[in-house]
């Protein structure tokens, strides 16, 4: 799930974004009494971190459904998707994780343990 540092960076990208590349943003900056110059001049200055969480988001979804999940036995395409909303912690996230194991292999594994005994 998504949740904590994951859901506030999930919301403060959607934000950014939304307000760096919105075209309503300079509507809503005029009615709160910025002038023209100065919203335009304040949206071209969001762009620029806007387009950094963009691209960490993608880079994230990709590092974390190709490279770190597969390893981890986990489902590429969830930890993809959460790669893309909640970006760089979510590969902290995913790395801090144990691998999954299957109730076949956690079989197999008690098997062995006693057999060897």
């Amino acid at each position: 799930a998504i949740e904590g540092g994951l859901q506030l960076y999930c919301m403060a990208s959607a934000l950014t974004v939304a307000f760096a590349f919105g075209r309503a943003s300079p509507s809503a900056l005029k009615f709160l009494g910025f002038a023209d110059d100065a919203a335009l001049g304040l949206m071209d200055a969001a762009k620029v971190p806007a387009l950094a969480l963009l691209i960490a988001s993608f880079g994230s979804a990709v590092v974390s459904s190709i490279v770190l999940a597969p390893g981890k036995n986990r489902n590429g395409f969830v930890w993809g998707v959460k790669g893309l909303l909640g970006g760089p912690l979510v590969i902290l996230r995913l790395q801090g994780l144990e691998p999954l194991i299957t109730q076949a292999e956690s079989d197999k594994l008690a098997s062995e343990s006693t057999s060897s005994q």
